[in-house]
Protein backbone atom coordinates (compact mmCIF):
# COMPACT_ATOMS: atom_id res chain seq x y z
CA UNK A 1 0.00 0.00 0.00
CA UNK A 2 3.03 2.29 -0.50
CA UNK A 3 1.46 4.12 -3.44
CA UNK A 4 -1.78 4.98 -1.63
CA UNK A 5 -2.43 8.27 0.19
CA UNK A 6 -3.41 8.32 3.86
CA UNK A 7 -7.20 8.79 3.27
CA UNK A 8 -7.22 5.87 0.84
CA UNK A 9 -5.35 3.72 3.36
CA UNK A 10 -7.86 4.58 6.06
CA UNK A 11 -10.78 3.70 3.77
CA UNK A 12 -9.19 0.40 2.78
CA UNK A 13 -8.43 -0.47 6.38
CA UNK A 14 -12.00 0.42 7.43
CA UNK A 15 -13.41 -1.77 4.65
CA UNK A 16 -11.18 -4.71 5.65
CA UNK A 17 -12.19 -4.38 9.32
CA UNK A 18 -15.87 -4.23 8.44
CA UNK A 19 -15.64 -7.30 6.21
CA UNK A 20 -13.71 -9.15 8.90
CA UNK A 21 -16.15 -8.07 11.60
CA UNK A 22 -19.24 -9.11 9.66
CA UNK A 23 -18.26 -12.21 7.74
CA UNK A 24 -15.64 -14.01 9.86
CA UNK A 25 -18.02 -14.86 12.71
CA UNK A 26 -18.63 -18.27 14.25
CA UNK A 27 -22.30 -18.47 13.28
CA UNK A 28 -23.90 -16.95 10.21
CA UNK A 29 -27.60 -17.80 10.32
CA UNK A 30 -29.76 -14.82 11.31
CA UNK A 31 -27.24 -13.50 13.83
CA UNK A 32 -27.43 -9.94 15.15
CA UNK A 33 -24.38 -8.00 14.04
CA UNK A 34 -22.99 -4.55 14.78
CA UNK A 35 -21.99 -2.82 11.56
CA UNK A 36 -19.82 -0.38 13.53
CA UNK A 37 -18.49 -0.41 17.13
CA UNK A 38 -19.94 3.08 17.80
CA UNK A 39 -23.56 1.92 17.59
CA UNK A 40 -23.58 -1.56 19.08
CA UNK A 41 -26.14 -4.25 18.25
CA UNK A 42 -29.25 -2.02 18.46
CA UNK A 43 -29.63 1.39 16.82
CA UNK A 44 -31.90 3.66 18.85
CA UNK A 45 -33.57 6.92 17.91
CA UNK A 46 -30.71 9.13 19.14
CA UNK A 47 -28.18 7.18 17.08
CA UNK A 48 -30.41 7.36 14.00
CA UNK A 49 -30.56 11.17 14.29
CA UNK A 50 -26.90 11.65 15.22
CA UNK A 51 -25.49 9.51 12.39
CA UNK A 52 -28.20 10.34 9.83
CA UNK A 53 -29.35 6.74 9.39
CA UNK A 54 -32.65 5.59 7.83
CA UNK A 55 -33.72 9.11 6.75
CA UNK A 56 -36.83 7.74 5.00
CA UNK A 57 -38.47 6.76 8.33
CA UNK A 58 -39.97 9.57 10.42
CA UNK A 59 -41.58 7.21 12.96
CA UNK A 60 -38.42 5.21 13.72
CA UNK A 61 -38.15 3.34 17.02
CA UNK A 62 -35.07 1.08 16.77
CA UNK A 63 -33.28 -1.27 14.37
CA UNK A 64 -31.02 -4.31 14.38
CA UNK A 65 -28.84 -5.76 11.62
CA UNK A 66 -28.79 -9.50 10.90
CA UNK A 67 -26.54 -11.70 8.78
CA UNK A 68 -28.80 -13.58 6.35
CA UNK A 69 -26.23 -15.13 3.98
CA UNK A 70 -22.51 -14.53 3.40
CA UNK A 71 -23.55 -11.95 0.79
CA UNK A 72 -26.65 -10.45 2.41
CA UNK A 73 -27.34 -8.39 5.50
CA UNK A 74 -30.82 -7.20 6.43
CA UNK A 75 -32.09 -4.72 9.00
CA UNK A 76 -35.19 -5.25 11.13
CA UNK A 77 -36.55 -1.74 11.60
CA UNK A 78 -39.24 -1.25 14.22
CA UNK A 79 -41.59 1.68 13.66
CA UNK A 80 -44.19 3.03 16.05
CA UNK A 81 -47.66 3.79 14.78
CA UNK A 82 -51.05 4.79 16.13
CA UNK A 83 -52.00 1.11 16.35
CA UNK A 84 -48.83 0.03 18.15
CA UNK A 85 -45.61 -0.93 16.38
CA UNK A 86 -44.79 -2.44 13.01
CA UNK A 87 -41.68 -4.00 11.53
CA UNK A 88 -39.97 -3.36 8.19
CA UNK A 89 -37.12 -5.37 6.64
CA UNK A 90 -34.43 -3.78 4.47
CA UNK A 91 -31.74 -5.79 2.68
CA UNK A 92 -28.18 -4.61 2.05
CA UNK A 93 -25.25 -5.76 -0.04
CA UNK A 94 -21.75 -5.81 1.53
CA UNK A 95 -20.92 -2.55 -0.24
CA UNK A 96 -24.04 -0.84 1.12
CA UNK A 97 -23.11 -2.00 4.62
CA UNK A 98 -19.64 -0.57 4.07
CA UNK A 99 -21.15 2.80 3.07
CA UNK A 100 -23.32 2.85 6.20
CA UNK A 101 -20.34 2.00 8.41
CA UNK A 102 -18.25 4.70 6.70
CA UNK A 103 -21.03 7.21 7.37
CA UNK A 104 -21.01 6.29 11.04
CA UNK A 105 -17.21 6.39 11.15
CA UNK A 106 -17.19 9.93 9.73
CA UNK A 107 -19.14 11.26 12.74
CA UNK A 108 -17.85 11.67 16.31
CA UNK A 109 -19.15 9.10 18.80
CA UNK A 110 -22.51 9.85 20.40
CA UNK A 111 -22.03 10.98 24.01
CA UNK A 112 -24.52 11.80 26.77
CA UNK A 113 -24.34 15.55 26.13
CA UNK A 114 -25.34 15.05 22.50
CA UNK A 115 -28.17 12.71 23.54
CA UNK A 116 -29.60 15.44 25.79
CA UNK A 117 -29.28 17.91 22.93
CA UNK A 118 -31.20 15.57 20.63
CA UNK A 119 -33.94 15.23 23.25
CA UNK A 120 -34.24 19.02 23.32
CA UNK A 121 -34.17 19.57 19.56
CA UNK A 122 -36.45 16.69 18.58
CA UNK A 123 -39.05 16.81 21.35
CA UNK A 124 -42.05 16.22 19.01
CA UNK A 125 -40.57 12.86 17.95
CA UNK A 126 -40.45 11.69 21.55
CA UNK A 127 -43.88 13.14 22.31
CA UNK A 128 -45.41 11.04 19.53
CA UNK A 129 -43.46 7.99 20.59
CA UNK A 130 -44.58 8.14 24.22
CA UNK A 131 -48.19 8.95 23.41
CA UNK A 132 -48.37 6.02 21.01
CA UNK A 133 -47.53 3.69 23.91
CA UNK A 134 -50.52 4.76 26.03
CA UNK A 135 -53.17 2.05 25.97
CA UNK A 136 -56.61 2.95 24.67
CA UNK A 137 -59.21 3.56 27.43
CA UNK A 138 -56.49 4.35 29.99
CA UNK A 139 -57.59 6.82 32.64
CA UNK A 140 -55.42 9.95 32.34
CA UNK A 141 -54.73 13.17 34.17
CA UNK A 142 -53.05 15.82 32.04
CA UNK A 143 -51.52 19.20 32.80
CA UNK A 144 -51.57 21.81 30.05
CA UNK A 145 -49.36 24.81 29.41
CA UNK A 146 -52.10 27.14 30.69
CA UNK A 147 -51.81 25.25 34.05
CA UNK A 148 -55.21 23.58 33.70
CA UNK A 149 -55.52 19.98 34.95
CA UNK A 150 -57.99 17.72 33.12
CA UNK A 151 -59.10 14.17 33.91
CA UNK A 152 -60.00 12.16 30.82
CA UNK A 153 -59.87 8.75 29.15
CA UNK A 154 -57.27 8.31 26.42
CA UNK A 155 -58.62 7.45 22.98
CA UNK A 156 -56.00 7.87 20.26
CA UNK A 157 -53.77 10.30 18.33
CA UNK A 158 -54.91 12.10 15.20
CA UNK A 159 -52.44 14.36 13.46
CA UNK A 160 -51.25 17.04 15.89
CA UNK A 161 -54.03 16.30 18.36
CA UNK A 162 -54.60 13.72 21.06
CA UNK A 163 -58.20 12.55 21.39
CA UNK A 164 -59.67 12.05 24.87
CA UNK A 165 -63.06 11.02 26.18
CA UNK A 166 -64.26 13.90 28.41
CA UNK A 167 -67.85 13.90 29.69
CA UNK A 168 -68.87 11.24 27.13
CA UNK A 169 -67.50 13.32 24.23
CA UNK A 170 -64.33 13.00 22.17
CA UNK A 171 -62.28 16.15 22.74
CA UNK A 172 -59.06 16.89 20.78
CA UNK A 173 -56.10 18.32 22.75
CA UNK A 174 -53.13 19.80 20.90
CA UNK A 175 -50.18 17.58 21.87
CA UNK A 176 -47.89 20.63 21.96
CA UNK A 177 -49.98 21.97 24.86
CA UNK A 178 -49.24 18.94 27.04
CA UNK A 179 -46.87 19.52 29.96
CA UNK A 180 -47.50 16.34 31.93
CA UNK A 181 -49.56 13.20 31.37
CA UNK A 182 -50.19 10.64 34.09
CA UNK A 183 -52.04 7.50 33.10
CA UNK A 184 -53.22 4.32 34.80
CA UNK A 185 -53.68 1.07 32.87
CA UNK A 186 -56.06 -0.21 35.56
CA UNK A 187 -57.62 2.60 37.53
CA UNK A 188 -59.89 1.89 40.50
CA UNK A 189 -60.95 3.64 43.68
CA UNK A 190 -59.93 1.50 46.66
CA UNK A 191 -62.24 1.84 49.67
CA UNK A 192 -59.56 0.84 52.17
CA UNK A 193 -57.50 3.87 51.15
CA UNK A 194 -60.48 6.14 51.86
CA UNK A 195 -61.07 4.64 55.32
CA UNK A 196 -57.38 4.72 56.22
CA UNK A 197 -57.14 8.40 55.22
CA UNK A 198 -60.27 9.32 57.17
CA UNK A 199 -59.22 7.36 60.26
CA UNK A 200 -55.59 8.50 60.33
CA UNK A 201 -56.41 12.19 59.90
CA UNK A 202 -59.23 11.98 62.47
CA UNK A 203 -56.97 10.28 65.04
CA UNK A 204 -54.20 12.78 64.41
CA UNK A 205 -56.62 15.67 64.90
CA UNK A 206 -58.09 14.05 68.03
CA UNK A 207 -54.80 13.50 69.85
CA UNK A 208 -53.23 16.69 68.52
CA UNK A 209 -56.11 18.78 69.80
CA UNK A 210 -55.96 17.00 73.15
CA UNK A 211 -52.28 17.82 73.50
CA UNK A 212 -52.92 21.47 72.65
CA UNK A 213 -55.84 21.52 75.12
CA UNK A 214 -53.58 20.34 77.89
CA UNK A 215 -51.03 23.02 77.06
CA UNK A 216 -53.84 25.62 77.13
CA UNK A 217 -55.03 24.17 80.47
CA UNK A 218 -58.60 23.63 79.25
CA UNK A 219 -61.09 21.77 81.40
CA UNK A 220 -61.59 18.10 80.61
CA UNK A 221 -65.14 18.70 79.33
CA UNK A 222 -64.06 21.46 76.93
CA UNK A 223 -61.00 19.50 75.85
CA UNK A 224 -63.02 16.37 75.00
CA UNK A 225 -65.60 18.44 73.12
CA UNK A 226 -62.82 20.13 71.16
CA UNK A 227 -61.16 16.77 70.42
CA UNK A 228 -64.34 15.22 69.00
CA UNK A 229 -64.97 18.35 66.90
CA UNK A 230 -61.42 18.19 65.53
CA UNK A 231 -61.78 14.44 64.84
CA UNK A 232 -65.00 15.07 62.88
CA UNK A 233 -63.31 17.78 60.83
CA UNK A 234 -60.29 15.49 60.36
CA UNK A 235 -62.44 12.69 58.94
CA UNK A 236 -63.87 15.14 56.39
CA UNK A 237 -60.35 16.27 55.45
CA UNK A 238 -59.24 12.62 55.14
CA UNK A 239 -62.18 11.90 52.85
CA UNK A 240 -61.25 14.88 50.66
CA UNK A 241 -57.58 13.89 50.30
CA UNK A 242 -58.26 10.17 49.79
CA UNK A 243 -58.61 10.43 45.96
CA UNK A 244 -55.14 12.01 45.69
CA UNK A 245 -53.66 9.31 47.95
CA UNK A 246 -55.49 6.65 45.92
CA UNK A 247 -54.01 8.02 42.68
CA UNK A 248 -50.52 8.07 44.12
CA UNK A 249 -50.59 4.51 45.43
CA UNK A 250 -51.99 2.96 42.26
CA UNK A 251 -49.56 1.69 39.64
CA UNK A 252 -49.21 4.55 37.16
CA UNK A 253 -46.88 6.06 34.61
CA UNK A 254 -45.97 9.75 34.48
CA UNK A 255 -44.74 11.28 31.23
CA UNK A 256 -43.33 14.79 31.46
CA UNK A 257 -42.85 16.85 28.31
CA UNK A 258 -40.24 19.56 28.80
CA UNK A 259 -38.31 21.75 26.42
CA UNK A 260 -35.08 20.35 27.81
CA UNK A 261 -35.99 16.80 28.77
CA UNK A 262 -38.68 14.17 28.75
CA UNK A 263 -38.92 11.91 31.75
CA UNK A 264 -40.80 8.66 31.94
CA UNK A 265 -41.34 7.50 35.52
CA UNK A 266 -42.84 4.32 36.90
CA UNK A 267 -44.64 4.26 40.23
CA UNK A 268 -41.67 3.33 42.42
CA UNK A 269 -39.58 6.13 40.94
CA UNK A 270 -42.15 8.88 41.52
CA UNK A 271 -41.26 9.33 45.19
CA UNK A 272 -37.55 9.74 44.46
CA UNK A 273 -38.29 12.06 41.55
CA UNK A 274 -40.54 14.25 43.74
CA UNK A 275 -37.89 14.42 46.46
CA UNK A 276 -35.25 15.34 43.89
CA UNK A 277 -37.42 18.16 42.54
CA UNK A 278 -37.94 19.46 46.08
CA UNK A 279 -34.19 19.33 46.72
CA UNK A 280 -33.47 21.22 43.49
CA UNK A 281 -36.02 23.93 44.36
CA UNK A 282 -34.59 24.34 47.89
CA UNK A 283 -31.09 24.57 46.46
CA UNK A 284 -32.19 27.24 43.98
CA UNK A 285 -33.76 29.28 46.80
CA UNK A 286 -30.56 29.25 48.83
CA UNK A 287 -28.42 29.92 45.76
CA UNK A 288 -30.29 33.13 44.93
Amino acid sequence: MRGFSLPVRVKCLTFILIVFFIYLRPAIGQEIIAIHPNIGATIDLEEKIHYGLFPEFYNFSDAQFYQATPETVFAKIRLWSHNGSEQVLQYYTPYQVYLLASKINSQPPLDEKERQSIHKRFQPLYTDKYLSEVHENSYCRMKLKDKHTIDAVYYRMRGDSVLFWINHQIVPIDKNNLVQLKYWDKYEQKNWIKWVCMGSVALGAFYGTGFLGELADLSSENRILLQFSAASAGSVVGYMISPAVNDYLLSATVIEFRTSRIKRLDTLEKTFYTLKKMKDKIWQIFAQ
